[in-house]
């Protein structure tokens, strides 16, 4: 050997340096941009099953809270009134001061001299046939939707009456 001359390295140990360096820094970058890309879409796509879970259970539980509502509610008021209940509801005859009020089934205006039904519960008077087929039907009044027979909602009806009034 000649003095100051090194021998090259043996080429497997030269290709494994060279190899390694480079592909160890090419790893490492493919994971970070693996993660920078990953990390931010998990977290979304579980960010977003979280919202999809809540609102299906605010829907469910919102739409069974109303069914339950609205099917009490048409229990009461859709069974409707029979002959004799009506026939304790009271009847008169309109007077001249009752000229310009307005039948909220028909429409039509009340004229002095027809017979009207009026409710006890809201004092709304309607003509006699209209009100009568409607209570067939609904124990509610047409106008104000008070129980047209429970002296309880009798008292209710008056006082939202009597506010509302004021405004």
């Amino acid at each position: 050997m000649e003095r100051g001359v090194v021998p090259p390295p043996p080429p497997i140990a030269a290709a494994a340096a060279a190899a390694g360096g480079h592909s160890s820094h090419a790893l490492r970058m493919q994971v970070s941009f693996a993660l920078a890309f990953l990390l931010p879409v998990l977290g979304m796509s579980a960010v977003f099953g979280v919202y999809v879970c809540l609102v299906w259970y605010v829907s469910t539980r919102s739409a069974a809270a109303v069914a339950a509502v609205t099917d009490q509610a048409n229990k009461k008021f859709d069974k409707g009134l029979t002959a004799k209940e009506l026939e304790k509801l009271p009847k008169a005859t309109a007077d001249t001061g009752e000229l310009g009020a307005e039948c909220a089934v028909c429409l039509d205006e009340i004229e002095a001299g027809q017979t009207v039904r009026s409710l006890p519960a809201c004092h709304h008077k309607f003509h006699l046939d209209c009100a009568d087929q409607w209570l067939k039907k609904h124990s509610a009044c047409p106008l104000c939707r008070c129980d047209s027979l429970s002296p309880v909602v009798v008292v209710q009806c008056q006082e939202w009456w009597s506010a509302t009034a004021v405004l």
